[in-house]
């Protein structure tokens, strides 16, 4: 009669079982992981975004505070343009880019400079309304976001 050896390891079987286990789990992992990083990545887009618009409209807002001081109904507003002219300067709003006029201003006249890079924030308005200054902004795919703070006084 034939003796068996002891065998230790495991069966062709039981490595291949193994094998597509250790695969399956793998896979299911690196797509979850892909499908958390895309979904940080779109958060932290529309944050981008969120804070671009803060952080304009509290630049704008502090820089027509200080124009104002001494004369503070020097200002003028163009709804269709989206346009301010306070002092002597402005801002606007035109192809995706808030824009800002040093001297001389006028909603219509060259020599604006974009303060702004529509590749990255896409400014869509600058509005006045009911005492409040608001400027909106969107990032592509997002939706649009509005903060709006009160006329400075």
């Amino acid at each position: 009669m034939l003796r068996r050896k002891p065998t230790t390891g495991f069966t062709l079987v039981e490595l291949v079982l193994a094998s597509a286990l250790a695969a399956l789990f793998g896979s299911a992992l690196v797509s979850w992981h892909l499908h958390f990083h895309n979904s940080l990545k779109r958060h932290q887009a529309k944050q981008a975004a969120v804070q671009a618009v803060h952080h304009w409209l509290h630049w704008l807002w502090r820089d027509v505070q200080n124009t104002l001081v001494d004369n503070p109904s020097d200002w003028q507003y163009q709804a269709q343009a989206h346009c301010l002219l306070y002092g002597d300067v402005g801002v606007r709003v035109k192809s995706g880019a808030l824009q800002w006029r040093p001297t001389d201003a006028s909603c219509n006249t060259p020599g604006w400079q974009a303060l702004t890079d529509p590749s990255q924030v896409r400014m869509s308005k600058l509005t006045l309304h009911q005492q409040q200054l608001c400027l909106t902004a969107s990032l592509k795919g997002q939706p649009n976001h509005e903060a709006c703070l009160p006329w400075p006084h």
